[in-house]
């Protein structure tokens, strides 16, 4: 019975977290920095979008993040969705990161869209070593967009972390603190 409920509480909760708009955000108190970073559910951040190969400045955009979801859930989350996506690799399990954007500047003057996916995204771990993720998936709802100015989209980011570790996102030198639980049915 307790299981039952807690499961109930937690599909609550992920709907919940997962259910919102980048306009449900405030400016986090946070600075977004390494030793300040932005905790899920915190607030937003504001950072200037760079073109991968020129790194002229393109947009600035604001950026939010709702919650994560680990460990069993998201491995079987991710293998369900298309057999032929892979297990994570050897001590390691999948994340996924429900991720908002707002394009509140175009700063090319040209009205172009900017490009925002999976690619403008790092992963850090605990100990600070920090990887570009790739694309390892395949799966509805990713975060894959491109928005003009005043322009909003939603979706998850993919990555593969340490079992039970905290790790970071970051964009544009932006931090964001995801939480350290796999799979809260372990904490029973």
């Amino acid at each position: 019975m307790k299981k039952g409920i807690i499961i109930l509480i937690f599909i609550l909760v992920c709907f919940s977290a997962f259910s919102l708009s980048i306009d449900d955000f405030k400016k986090s108190t946070h600075a977004g920095t390494r030793k300040d970073p932005i905790p899920t559910l915190d607030g937003y951040s504001t950072v200037t979008i760079h073109d991968m190969w020129t790194d002229k400045a393109i947009a600035e955009v604001d950026v939010a993040i709702s919650g994560v979801i680990r460990g069993t859930q998201a491995n079987l989350i991710v293998k369900n969705f298309n057999m032929f996506n892979s297990d994570p690799e050897t001590n390691k399990e999948y994340a996924l990161v429900y991720v908002y954007v707002r394009n509140n500047k175009d700063l090319t003057g040209n009205d172009d869209p900017v490009k925002i996916d999976y690619s403008n995204f790092y992963v850090v771990d605990k100990d600070f070593n920090r990887t570009r993720i790739t694309s390892i998936v395949s799966m509805d709802e990713q975060l894959d967009a491109e928005i003009y100015e005043d322009g909003k989209a939603e979706g998850f980011i993919v990555c593969q972390v340490k079992p039970n570790e905290i790790f970071y996102l970051q964009i544009e030198g932006v931090w964001f603190k995801l939480n350290s639980v796999s799979d809260p049915f372990d904490q029973l």
